[in-house]
Order: C-alpha cells, then sequence, then structure tokens
C-alpha cells in the first residue's frame, strides 16, 4: 500500500521478477488501472492468463503461479473479493498493490 507514486508497481515488478523460478507456471502482472467497470476484473485477469472466466479455477487449480493485481484501490471491493476466490487455489499468491488495503484475513501489508 502506499500513495500513488511510491514505487508500488516498480517494487512489484522486481519482486516479480526475483522469484520467477519459484513459480514454474509464471509471474504475471495484471495492470487495473485503466479498468473503471469493476464487473470486467474478472475478464482482465482471464486477458492477461490467456484463458476464459468459466475456467479460470480450472486453470489455476493446479499451478503454482504469482499474480501481481496493479493499483487496485478504485475496484477495492471487488479485487478483495477476487483475491480472496485467487487464494482458494493451492498454488497460488497474490500481490496487490494499492493505495488502501483489501481487508481480508491474513492479509499482509507493506
Amino acid at each position: 500500500t502506499g500513495s500513488g507514486g511510491s514505487g508500488k508497481t516498480r517494487l512489484a515488478q522486481e519482486i516479480g521478477s526475483s522469484n520467477l523460478a519459484a513459480y514454474p507456471d509464471g509471474v504475471w502482472l495484471v495492470g487495473l488501472a485503466p479498468l473503471s467497470d469493476p464487473e470486467l476484473l474478472v475478464e482482465e485477469v482471464t486477458s492477461v492468463l490467456g484463458g476464459g472466466e468459466e475456467a479460470l479455477f480450472d486453470y489455476l487449480e493446479d499451478k503454482s503461479t504469482l499474480l501481481i493485481l496493479d493499483n487496485c484501490e478504485h475496484l477495492i471491493g471487488k479485487a478483495a473479493s477476487l483475491v480472496q476466490w485467487l487464494l482458494s487455489c493451492p498454488g497460488v499468491t497474490v500481490l496487490a498493490t494499492t493505495r488502501e488495503v483489501l481487508n481480508l484475513a491474513g492479509e499482509r501489508t507493506y
């Protein structure tokens, strides 16, 4: 978390590139800044991963991957729900950059 321009995106990208070996199925950056409709959030994630909305859980279920959700603040409620759902996939790790916390159980903020 942090104010705009504080380096959240740059830090998240560095963390992702430094941990490529830990995630054999990839590190994926999903830029959310251009989205204005929270209902398009899942569609944006699936477009980056190259799958369909209906198959997202099946696709991620057996993957070891890091998803970086960048700029969540304007979609905070929907982003929190999506992160909670994504974390139900055992091998998925989520790093979210935002100006405010998602308020999820187990969330660690920096």
